[in-house]
């Protein structure tokens, strides 16, 4: 089960692109909602979500997605439920993939310390990566089971490579394939 984590202010497209590609490689995708059910992102999408955070079991998750978004990210800074979505997923060795400013939850919890990242390519963010060894620029960057994206406009690149390292390479080119990504 893949989960992606949502607080009201998730970008938009960090949410669905990555819930779209996996899916059509066939990975089962649930949205979770942190304070309530439907949430509501930056640019106005309302998503109802599968559930809440405080209702899923995180040990079984093979991966946990965070979306960025400003206010998206600010909530998900002070949400414990969040958090301890967060840590028990790693704990259990499962992925936990960031993108935009949503690195810096992880960054806040550590689990970026001392590994490759990137993030939103701006300074009110960069500076929060306390620990992380930044790629700025890169689109994508996988460090172990830390996988961080740079920003909405490279969600199509990130959602591919979370189906690669879920389902393999040859299961993200057919989903390129099918897009017709070039």
């Amino acid at each position: 089960m893949v989960y992606i984590l949502l607080c009201d202010g998730f970008e938009d497209m960090e949410a669905v692109i990555p819930y779209d590609l996996l899916t059509r490689a066939g990975i089962q995708v649930e949205y979770l909602g942190v304070f309530e059910a439907v949430v509501t992102g930056a640019h106005g999408t309302k998503l109802l979500t599968h559930g809440l955070a405080s209702e899923a079991d995180f040990a079984n998750c093979e991966m946990l997605i965070l979306p960025g978004g400003r206010r998206g990210v600010e909530n998900l800074l002070t949400a414990d439920e969040a958090h301890r979505a967060i840590q028990t997923v790693w704990n259990h060795g499962g992925y936990v993939a960031a993108v935009c400013a949503a690195p810096v939850v992880l960054a806040k919890l550590g689990l970026t310390k001392g590994r490759r990242a990137t993030c939103y390519p701006d300074s009110h963010w960069t500076e929060q990566m306390d620990g992380a060894v930044l790629e700025e620029g890169s689109v994508v960057v996988a460090d172990g089971k830390l996988i961080t994206g740079l920003s909405a406009g490279q969600c199509v690149p990130l959602g591919l490579k979370l189906v690669e390292v879920l389902r393999g390479r040859e299961t993200a080119q057919q989903v390129k394939e099918a897009i017709v990504w070039m």
